[in-house]
């Protein structure tokens, strides 16, 4: 008895190679599914693949429908070159807002943030110092400013929030060092205190986009009460923007 060998010549029937083979085929199509074939990348003009599974890598777009998976190697990471601008953002601008020009003389948009304005905690070990911020004025009908740093890379499925500010008089078109003019309020950022809190992503996951966002307001006074959650904030922003303004900067590590 010969197996699956050709009788008469003692070579391999042709059930035996494609037998041979496949394994290694199983083995291309399990790597082609799971985003290490020759066109498994995400490009870096589809934002919405780059941001679908922040630090998953193989995110890419099939048909236009977009499925992800997991990969015990390699992770995506943003970077300059591949971090889409902003998408998504806390707060989209919406097609019917003017826009504010913001701007910091710490960090230029696009840009590194500079260690002192990193979080001094959770294995970071910056000056938590919140960087000095100044915008265009709004549009008339501004009656006050919001002012909200975002991640939206943060690994919690909602982002996280590390600074929200409100009841910014429509005077005032900067903020420095912390504080805050009369009248306006600290909501409470997602380490759970008020005021500012700086970026701390976790370790290998990646260069996370941190984006400062100025609102401009149609209305002079936001009734939240004490330290308000972003979610508040946001909902009464979407109420009320007439405007607005984003400064992003990056930081990883």
């Amino acid at each position: 008895m010969t197996g699956l060998s050709d009788a008469s010549s003692g070579r391999p029937s042709s059930a035996g190679a494609l037998l041979g083979l496949a394994p290694v085929l199983l083995t291309a199509l399990m790597l082609a599914a799971c985003g290490h074939g020759a066109h498994a990348a995400p490009k870096t003009s589809d934002a919405a693949a780059q941001t679908a599974r922040p630090g998953c890598g193989c995110g890419e777009r099939k048909g236009g429908e977009h499925t992800t998976c997991s990969c015990k190697k390699g992770h995506h990471k943003h970077g300059r070159a591949s971090t889409p601008d902003l998408t998504p953002v806390p707060f989209k601008v919406w097609e019917s807002l003017g826009e504010l020009e913001v701007r910091s003389r710490d960090f230029e948009n696009r840009t590194t943030l500079p260690l002192a304005h990193v979080f001094n905690g959770f294995g970071c070990q910056g000056d938590n110092a919140p960087p000095a911020l100044e915008w265009s004025a709004g549009p008339e009908g501004t009656e006050s400013y919001a002012v909200v740093a975002f991640d939206p890379d943060a690994p919690t499925g909602v982002g996280f929030f590390h600074l929200l500010a409100y009841n910014i008089g429509n005077d005032v078109t900067q903020l420095e060092g912390g504080t805050l003019p009369e009248g306006a309020g600290f909501g409470r950022n997602d380490y759970g205190a008020a005021g500012y809190g700086g970026p701390c992503p976790p370790e290998g996951h990646g260069t996370h986009r941190y984006v400062f966002s100025v609102y401009a307001l149609n209305t002079q006074t936001l009734e939240l009460g004490e330290q308000p959650s972003g979610a508040l904030l946001r909902f009464m922003i979407k109420q009320h923007a007439i405007a607005a303004g984003h400064l992003v900067g990056y930081y990883g590590r």
